[in-house]
């Protein structure tokens, strides 16, 4: 465990590929923080990559208890606010596919499949929500569809909302496996 205010620098094994020459280099990655978007986001690159080193660099890392390290006290759970039409919202997709099997395929990694509901204060064109240049919520079909919270179930002051499929994470599993 580091000293208050020092840094872990943890980096990922490696396997060795037949297709690596002397002359290749494999792509090297630094992943900054070891919560859960750090530590999914350098399993996702080990099985995309599995020649490249992998360094995660973080202050934290699960098992910390640390009041400043959120990872151990807080939820997660998967709403994209990515809007832009192109690579946020590409990532997100992989996030969401990866939750899906992880919640499929390794029950004891923590996370499950749950509904989720959005609730937003102004209107659909002004809450931040719709994609640049469709004019949608992007993710509808990745999910499954989305359901649109009708007036009388919405909360006071709210002006629209919509329930889709999600997913919700158990830190205090998910972390340590």
């Amino acid at each position: 465990m580091a000293a208050p205010g020092e840094s872990h620098i943890y980096p990922l094994p490696t396997t060795q590929s037949r297709q690596t020459s002397p002359l290749t280099t494999p792509t090297a990655y630094i992943i900054l923080g070891g919560g859960v978007a750090g530590l999914t986001t350098a399993l996702e690159l080990h099985s995309r990559s599995p020649t490249s080193p992998i360094i995660l660099l973080a202050k934290h890392l699960p098992g910390d208890l640390s009041l400043s390290y959120t990872s151990p006290w807080a939820g997660a759970n998967w709403l994209s606010v990515a809007t832009d039409n192109g690579r946020q919202e590409a990532w997100d997709a992989v996030t969401y596919a990866k939750f899906g099997e992880l919640a499929d395929e390794a029950r004891e990694a923590g996370v499950l499949r749950m509904p989720i509901r959005a609730v937003f204060d102004n209107a659909w064109e002004e809450a931040g929500v719709l994609s640049e240049g469709t004019g949608r919520v992007w993710y509808g079909g990745l999910v499954g569809g989305l359901r649109v919270v009708e007036g009388g179930e919405l909360p006071e002051g709210a002006r629209c909302g919509f329930e889709c499929d999600s997913f919700v994470v158990d830190v205090t599993r998910y972390l340590p496996w």
